[in-house]
């Protein structure tokens, strides 16, 4: 969540977001973009809604996915340029 309010800040278009979590009350000391508004929701749509408060034109793509293996990945990140774990 850090990362990628940080590259939405300095300018990053496109941007994909991978989660399978909700956002816990135990999140907020530790990831600054989610509030107490966003407890219980999950975490890719309250992180594109911060971002979107950056910039509206930003294309976040949120995917809820548990990745457990790289073939969960496959169709989601072969053409791009950065990958942030």
């Amino acid at each position: 969540s850090w990362t990628a309010l940080l590259c939405a800040r300095m300018g990053v278009r496109n941007i994909i977001g991978i989660d399978f979590d909700r956002v816990e009350i135990t999140n907020l000391h530790r990831q600054i973009i989610y509030g107490n508004k966003d407890i219980g929701e999950l975490k890719v749509v309250a992180c594109e809604k911060k971002i979107k408060e950056v910039d509206p034109d930003i294309n976040f793509k949120g995917k809820n996915l548990k990745i457990t293996n790289v073939q969960d990945l496959t169709g989601l990140i072969e053409e791009v340029d950065l990958v942030l774990n």
